[in-house]
């Protein structure tokens, strides 16, 4: 699809200056009515406003107020003592919000409603301010100075309309003289000669002359849809449909997976139930068992034990066994080699010293005992 930008001022019965590009370049341009731009087939709409078609506010009074509680009427009524005209004439465009701070921008509420009267696509809705380059890390300020429209862009959102005055408008002499926040550097854009130079030398201040062209296409503003704090994605209507498919079918799934766990779960709670009741029963020829839990298990355990002992049947940990296995394992310790053996039933370990030992083969017999 093609692209027109269109460069509009505060006045749309006038003629409107015009671009057109097909892949990024410009096939033609020119001048034409409001009503001729209607004319323009199988176009999307790059609108770019000149600096006085709106005022910028800058506030920190929307602190604390959530995005969609913003109304109109509140916005106006915050920058209310700025104002000149009529409330009801004006319509505000929030811009951004970042660290308690808000843009704002103040449009003439017939031009606005007039300029969003389109029935194109519009890509881009912003002014014409922002297609100019400006670095605020190196405290960079941006002059543009023309016959249509003369400005001082101060950050990424903000900026003045400067007057006509020449060779430097008053309002950008006073700001650079009296403020008390001054750039390091200025760059410029002009149509007419300027003595950079004796502007330096004035003003203490480095001027520089843009040679890079203006920067369009980047949206710092898109109001077409300015009840939305970000974007919304447009999805086609056959993407759409297959999304709508996809998720009923996604849907369907996540209910069979439902069903197949609460089958597995209650399937898991029979088994349990079932291994519970064998073990009562198999388990209460030994001691009566209400509930398989680890306090009868452990009573279990010490009667199986003293069954055992009473029936001669050594435990692997009694010490009987534990020595047989040290000295079948160990066979070239003699018994003169043994001077001391620590048994612990408690702790299930024999401790014996010895007199004689290859300790070169210790690790060999370790691993033999693991």
């Amino acid at each position: 699809m093609r692209t027109l930008r269109l460069y509009l001022n505060n006045q749309l019965d006038q003629s409107i200056n015009w671009t057109l590009l097909e892949h990024g370049n410009i096939i033609e341009s020119g001048s034409s009515t409001w009503d001729e731009i209607s004319g323009f087939e199988n176009v999307q709409l790059e609108i770019y406003l000149n600096a006085s078609c709106c005022t910028i506010f800058k506030t920190n009074k929307t602190s604390g107020i959530k995005v969609k509680a913003l109304t109109d009427e509140l916005i106006l009524g915050l920058i209310e003592d700025d104002l000149v005209d009529d409330i009801e004439d004006l319509k505000p465009i929030l811009m951004q919000l970042e660290d308690n701070l808000a843009y704002i921008a103040i449009f003439n509420r017939a031009f606005y409603e007039q300029l969003m009267h389109l029935d194109k696509p519009i890509k881009l809705v912003q002014s014409y301010v922002y297609s100019t380059s400006i670095n605020e890390d190196i405290g960079q300020w941006t002059l543009y100075l023309s016959a249509d429209q003369n400005f001082l862009r101060v950050s990424q959102f903000q900026y003045y309309l400067l007057d006509d005055t020449q060779p430097i408008p008053e309002l950008l002499e006073d700001m650079l003289l009296n403020s008390g926040k001054k750039p390091n550097q200025i760059l410029v854009y002009s149509d007419r000669a300027l003595d950079l130079n004796q502007l330096q030398e004035k003003f203490k201040i480095k001027f520089t002359l843009a040679t890079e062209p203006l920067t369009f296409g980047i949206p710092i503003w898109n109001f077409y849809n300015q009840k939305s704090s970000s974007f919304k994605l447009k999805i086609e209507t056959g993407t759409k449909k297959s999304l709508i498919q996809l998720f009923r079918t996604l849907k369907y799934f996540m209910i069979m997976v439902s069903i197949l766990w609460v089958i597995n779960i209650i399937n898991i709670y029979v088994n349990k139930s079932k291994v519970e009741s064998e073990l009562k029963i198999n388990l209460g020829k030994i001691s009566k068992v209400d509930k398989i839990n680890p306090a009868t298990l452990n009573l279990i355990s010490e009667k199986l034990t003293a069954m055992a002992h009473a029936r001669s049947l050594p435990d692997e940990s009694n010490f009987i066994p534990m020595l047989t296995r040290f000295l079948k394992v160990t066979g070239t310790t003699e018994p003169d080699d043994i001077t001391q053996l620590d048994y612990s039933e408690k702790d299930e370990t024999l401790i014996i010293f010895l007199q004689n030992f290859p300790a070169s083969q210790f690790y060999n017999y370790q691993d033999i005992f693991k």
